[in-house]
């Protein structure tokens, strides 16, 4: 049921790993979900197989809530993108008043 909660292209992955834990083998990716309030986050998932007398018994799964952190990371991006520009556009206008000068 947690599944129809994962954003549908990360859904493949998300079931991969789960099939991998039940193999005897702990993962990570990025995957994006819905919250309980209907938002859509980012988030990180580990998963970790959980072993009981040598036998794999069940999974642990932990999402950790990246959504803040990936704006703030596409806020900066943005920002140094725009900073760049500038710098572009102030060294034209510096070449510019050279040359006319």
């Amino acid at each position: 049921i947690w599944l129809d909660h994962i954003h549908k292209e990360d859904q493949p992955r998300v079931r991969q790993m789960y099939a991998a834990a039940f193999a005897g083998k702990a993962d990570r990716c990025e995957i994006r979900y819905r919250a309980r309030d209907g938002s859509e986050k980012s988030g990180l998932m580990w998963i970790q197989p959980r072993i009981q007398g040598g036998e794999v018994v069940g999974a642990l799964v932990i999402v950790l809530d990246t959504t803040r952190e990936k704006a703030l990371e596409r806020d900066l991006l943005q920002a140094q993108r725009l900073d760049l520009i500038g710098r572009l556009a102030s060294g034209i206008v510096h070449d510019f008043n050279n040359q006319v000068g």
